[in-house]
């Protein structure tokens, strides 16, 4: 039978109703279920009592000194490896050496063109000493035969002569020997016909010797005269062996232009990468923070910047020391952030530091804590590779709880 509540004096008695009760037992069905579940959860799990999103911070230093010109990306953007972030300009800097070395290019370019010119030159020569001698060859072979056909001519003419005289000094011994002619006028021819003899055989040694000057004057010779400077000939040969120096002139000046043009071209490029220095990103990630500001003047080494590499995060939790025994490398671990929409990250534990804020590594001597401080231990959680988050979000420095499961 259902007790009754007595009614306060002058009320009728209460009764509670079928749908309160029911109310009342399922309330205390869901306190017992989550008792049960609370109870589970603390045997088969730890849960942390704080945790944070961390990962690896670069610095953006300034490779040289110089005025920053340009912001490509601003806090908080997402930048890929390679990715200019900060551009420097350096209006300071020193052009000696471009300076220097587009000087000798100068100088060695205006060498090759006058030795380019002097080749020119000797070339031009040349041509003009081959038309020369070529001349001087048929000239001299001209006049060499024209020296053979007056000779032979002449000779002809002696023959003749010699003939004339033989056959006179033959008359006069035969009139002679009749006593028709004196002696006198005997002796007269014998002296013609032996002059006549005489000069025949001068035109017969001349002709020998036109001959020879003729053969000589066909090979390039002479026999009557020493070579010297001003024959066309010579003056090739040695006109030869001063193009062929003068060809190794110009092409040793070609290389060596070669070479400083080059090193021109390398001069001016770095000049321009030191002018112009551009600081990309050193890995996929996030720009976490600028320091600087377009037209501030910044020194070597200044940080401009950091960037942070999302694709190397992990999970800083921090667990009651009472727990430390329960945690291993390798005890799963679920991560939900605060924040956002539930999302959850799966990793596992890599490293256990305990005695956090108690002692420093090198210190010989613990530092004591009041006793009424919590004791946590730090907890380093690996994210999974197929936990991470969209790469336009990185999640670093979000806040979470760490669920360690125990099983």
């Amino acid at each position: 039978m259902q007790e009754q509540r007595l009614p306060f004096p002058g009320q009728s008695p209460v009764r509670r109703s079928w749908l309160a009760n029911g109310l009342v037992g399922l309330a205390s069905i869901s306190l017992v279920i989550w008792g049960l579940r609370l109870v589970q959860t603390r045997v088969t799990s730890v849960i942390s009592v704080d945790a944070v999103v961390n990962a690896p911070i670069t610095d953006l230093k300034a490779p040289q000194a110089g005025m920053l010109e340009d912001l490509t990306v601003e806090t908080g953007a997402l930048v890929r490896q390679g990715q200019t972030v900060v551009q420097l300009e350096n209006d300071r800097l020193d052009q000696l050496m471009v300076q220097t070395v587009e000087g000798r290019l100068e100088r060695q370019q205006a060498e090759l063109v006058s030795a380019q010119v002097r080749l020119d030159q000797l070339r031009t020569l040349q041509q003009t000493l081959q038309s020369e001698a070529s001349g001087q060859f048929d000239l001299e072979n001209s006049a060499a035969q024209a020296t053979s056909d007056q000779a032979q001519a002449e000779l002809a003419d002696q023959e003749a002569a010699l003939t004339l005289a033989r056959t006179s000094y033959r008359r006069a011994s035969r009139l002679a020997a009749e006593g028709a002619l004196a002696q006198a006028e005997v002796d007269e021819a014998q002296a013609e016909l032996d002059r006549t003899e005489a000069r025949l055989t001068a035109l017969q040694n001349r002709l020998v010797r036109s001959q020879v000057n003729q053969d000589a004057a066909a090979m390039g010779l002479s026999l009557d005269r020493t070579r010297s400077g001003f024959d066309p000939r010579i003056r090739l040969q040695e006109l030869a062996l001063q193009i062929t120096e003068q060809e190794q002139q110009v092409e040793a000046l070609t290389v060596a232009l070669t070479a400083t043009a080059a090193e021109a071209s390398e001069a001016t490029k770095d000049f321009d990468r030191r002018r112009t220095a551009r600081i990309d990103s050193p890995t996929d990630g996030v720009v976490w923070q600028i320091t600087a500001r377009p037209g501030e003047y910044v020194e070597q080494g200044d940080v401009l910047g950091q960037v942070v590499d999302c694709q190397q995060r992990w999970v800083d939790a921090y667990v009651s020391e009472r727990n430390v025994r329960l945690l291993q490398p390798g005890t799963p671990a679920e991560i939900t952030l605060y924040g956002t929409d539930g999302q959850v990250l799966m990793g596992q534990v890599s490293q256990v530091r305990s005695g956090v804020g108690r002692l420093a590594p090198g210190q010989e001597v613990a530092v004591p804590l009041d006793r009424n401080l919590p004791r946590a231990t730090q907890v380093r959680v690996d994210l999974a590779a197929d936990s991470v988050a969209p790469e336009s979000f990185c999640y670093v420095g979000y806040t979470g709880r760490v669920t360690f499961n125990l099983n």
